[in-house]
């Protein structure tokens, strides 16, 4: 420690005074590491206060820090900083923090010319919004209360924020979490990616892609890359715009799955998980729903929307804005597994374990309706046909149901459809009928 005028003696542990012009050169087996300097500072016996402007810069993995005051001692691996604190690290800054603890990990106690061999290994801040920034402008974490930073001597950094709420916002990857706080570990590199995390309190997440957003809140959500996956808990409500998986869910648990190895965050896939599922999707012909589902899974297809509903009394609907021009559609098994194209119309539809399809339509200025009961099914819109294997039943009122108003039963069943559309043609009964 020194000073360029002192009304104390420097050198010895239990003076007392005021210093002027103070600077405190850290070693590192002997090799100057951190260098902190004041235009003002006091000594009360072991423990020094620095003040009116204090700048600490660290040569090891190039860490500043300034601050009103920098208070110390040299038996205590710990500096405490306040006012208009601000903490630059080789790949980040974070700003807007009132107070800041730097603890280090030492292999001999301070004293008055050296601080030790010294590592700086965690940052605390505290403040009304305390904000961070990696180098790469992507990570930006705002509106905490408390921003913690551990593993500073490594190449992956654990950071805990607090809030009301914290807002962590992969601004150039298109991943927003919002919490009361925030947990996560990151891997230092050109940008802070993101490797694990945890949130709780008022939890939302944003995923933000080209063709639309995806916006799901919940009481708790954890990340993981290894997976690719983030898990929300606890009344849970997932929104997405995007036209390949559109529509609203409510639910016990969601998953949502990332592609990998993709720098942005792209939705894989949505998954919903508990009893109780609802799942409504606002779609160009009209309105698809569901009901008695415990486990929902959507994803991109080729031809639309791929879905995959299980549950004892699983059912997914689809009911159109005008029944003249499309057809409506209930399909209800333990499990279904299909494809929804934009309009909200079946382009593929697979079940094997009891399956009732319910179709209604106007055709000709006159309601029709027709019914399947079947132990398995199979649909396809492109060949314009539905197989029916095992029990099948058939009824309802259209013309090409024996005139209408009949029921047809049989072992295996095949339907003709008008060409794109579940209006039927033709129905054709196989291995004994009625």
């Amino acid at each position: 420690m020194h000073a360029q005028t002192a009304d104390t003696q420097m050198s010895s542990a239990e003076s007392s005074g005021k210093m002027n012009g103070v600077s405190i050169t850290v070693f590192e087996k002997q090799v100057p590491s951190i260098a902190i300097q004041a235009p003002e500072g006091e000594k009360r016996g072991a423990e020094f206060r620095l003040f009116g402007g204090v700048a600490a810069q660290s040569r090891q993995k190039g860490v500043q820090l300034r601050a009103d005051s920098l208070t110390g001692s040299p038996d205590r691996s710990r500096l405490d900083a306040e006012g208009r604190v601000v903490a630059s690290l080789k790949d980040a800054r974070i700003t807007g923090a009132d107070s800041c603890g730097a603890d280090f990990k030492s292999n001999k106690k301070m004293n008055q010319a050296a601080l030790g061999a010294l590592v700086l290994t965690s940052l605390a801040l505290q403040g009304q919004d305390v904000q961070l920034v990696d180098h790469a402008n992507d990570l930006h974490i705002s509106g905490a209360r408390q921003i913690t930073v551990k593993g500073i001597e490594g190449d992956r950094l654990s950071i805990v924020g607090s809030g009301s709420p914290v807002t962590a916002d992969w601004m150039k990857s298109g991943l927003k979490i919002q919490a009361a706080r925030i947990t996560g570990s990151v891997a230092r590199g050109e940008k802070y990616r993101l490797e694990d995390a945890a949130a709780s309190g008022n939890v939302r997440v944003v995923v933000t892609e080209q063709d639309g957003n995806l916006t799901a809140t919940g009481d708790a959500a954890s990340f993981s890359r290894q997976e690719n996956a983030l898990t929300l808990k606890g009344n849970v409500k997932a929104v997405s715009t995007r036209k390949s998986i559109p529509g609203e869910m409510h639910a016990d648990k969601v998953v949502v799955h990332f592609k990998p190895n993709s720098e942005r965050y792209e939705v894989e896939s949505i998954e919903a998980f508990g009893p109780g599922i609802s799942y409504r999707g606002e779609v160009d012909a009209g309105t698809v729903e569901s009901a008695g589902v415990e486990h929902i899974q959507l994803w991109p297809g080729d031809s639309g929307t791929r879905f995959e509903a299980a549950g004892q009394n699983a059912a997914i609907w689809m009911t159109p804005k005008d029944a003249a021009k499309t057809p409506s559609w209930r399909a209800t098994s333990p499990l279904l597994q299909g494809t929804l194209l934009k309009t909200g119309e079946l382009a593929t539809l697979e079940a094997s374990n009891r399956v009732v399809l319910q179709t209604g339509g106007i055709s000709q200025n006159k309601k029709w309706q027709m019914t399947t009961n079947s132990a398995e099914l199979h649909y396809s819109r492109a060949d314009s046909v539905m197989r029916l294997e095992g029990g099948v039943a058939v009824s309802g009122t259209h013309p090409a149901l024996a005139g209408g108003g009949a029921t047809m039963t049989a072992k295996r069943a095949e339907i003709d459809f008008e060409p794109n559309s579940l209006t039927p043609k033709e129905v054709r009964l196989f291995g004994g009928q009625r």
